[in-house]
């Protein structure tokens, strides 16, 4: 029970964080917000394998709730 209130403690953080990420407010991470996330921190941005792997073959955005997700269980 205390890992699994970690975990949630844990994702709430990580929402109230990464929520200015997303520029045009639409509570969804899109690869651009995306891009710019990785820019701030130093990181390169994901190869199209990698890109297609998180947002799929359209390339849409993803919830925040499904982002952080793949973020704590993956």
């Amino acid at each position: 029970m205390l890992r699994l209130r970690r975990l949630s403690e844990g994702r709430e953080r990580l929402l109230t964080d990464l929520q200015p990420v997303d520029a045009d407010g639409n509570d969804q991470l899109e690869p651009a917000e995306f891009d710019r996330l990785l820019n701030s921190v130093g990181q390169p941005r994901l190869d199209d394998r990698e890109r297609r792997h998180l947002f799929g073959q359209e390339g849409r955005g993803l919830s925040w709730g499904g982002f952080i997700d793949r973020l704590l269980l993956t």
